[in-house]
């Protein structure tokens, strides 16, 4: 699975750019944004090829040390919120398989376009998802 970060989410983790990223299927492409709203940083993630979003809020300071399992973490409460038994998330993530960071993966598949707004709330498309 990529994990595409835009520029202000590279900055904030004060890392250089990541490579491209190589992945065909973009049900295995995610790209994660930082966004601050009242004084506080939300993570934003975005599904390439559904533009299905979560937004995951009130992220202490240690745990943007590891985007890898914020995100995990971020998913699996969004999508059980939204109904998925944890056997299908789990299922998923199996068949993702690694976490790769990458640069964004662009307008073509849908990268951050679309915000949902909530704990982990989700907004856009579950058919192309899981």
């Amino acid at each position: 699975m990529e994990l595409g970060l835009t520029f202000p989410l590279q900055r904030f983790l004060h890392q250089k750019p990541p490579p491209y990223g190589g992945e065909s299927d973009r049900r295995f492409c995610w790209d994660l944004h930082i966004i601050a709203l009242r004084g506080r940083k939300y993570l934003l993630a975005v599904h390439c090829h559904s533009r299905y979003t979560f937004v995951r809020f009130d992220v202490p300071g240690l745990r943007w040390a590891d985007p890898p399992a914020l995100f995990r973490t971020g998913l699996s409460d969004s999508l059980t919120a939204t109904g998925f038994a944890p056997a299908q998330i789990n299922t998923y993530l199996q068949v993702a398989g690694e976490v790769r960071i990458t640069r964004t993966h662009g307008a073509a598949g849908g990268s951050v376009s679309q915000s949902g707004m909530g704990g982990c709330a989700g907004a856009g498309h579950l058919s192309g998802l899981l």
